[in-house]
């Protein structure tokens, strides 16, 4: 079921225009930085946006240019490491998924991050969802215990979403509607 929702989502997501992703990019960090965990957290963990997802890269310079701590996940070996930038400038290349990763790895405990924000394809009103069937983020986040949060266009939510035990749902979902 997970399999045949990521398609059909990610099939909508995809056939959105830029203006839209823009815009609706601009109104969910405004909500983002009014919300009040990311108003305390002192260190924040940034996926780096590709394609039509919600678009990060405005709200990693703000974030830094506000003097929050920031890191961008890593992929190694199918695990999730946490790596500090102190400009968006520090990412650059490209990994084996086409998403841009710093040119030098600074690892980070992930007990030092405040908030991750996670990227999702799907969500419910459980705040369970659905990522890109790696299961990469539910492996990084099974320990963590700082705040959880998913940004998302309100079409990317579902009515239901089966879970088992190594899904890890999310504190909150941040969209143009929220």
């Amino acid at each position: 079921m997970k399999t045949i929702i990521r398609k059909e989502v990610l099939a909508k997501r995809n056939g959105l225009c830029d203006e839209h992703v823009s815009i609706s990019s601009a109104v969910i960090k405004d909500s983002l930085f009014r919300h009040a965990d990311f108003i305390d957290a002192q260190f924040v963990m940034f996926y780096v946006s590709k394609g039509k997802e919600v678009a990060t890269h405005a709200m990693i310079a703000s974030a830094l240019a506000i003097g929050k701590r920031v890191c961008v996940p890593v992929m190694r070996d199918k695990l999730i490491i946490a790596a500090e930038i102190s400009s968006f400038n520090d990412i650059g290349s490209k990994d084996s998924f086409g998403v841009q990763v710093p040119s030098e790895v600074k690892e980070v405990e992930k007990s030092a991050i405040d908030l991750v924000v996670v990227p999702l394809v799907a969500y419910d009103s459980s705040n369970n969802r659905i990522g890109y069937g790696l299961g990469a983020y539910d492996r990084f986040l099974c320990d963590y215990r700082g705040k959880k949060l998913g940004l998302a266009y309100g079409m990317q939510r579902v009515e239901r979403i089966e879970v088992d035990d190594r899904d890890i749902p999310l504190d909150y979902v941040i969209t143009t509607e929220s």
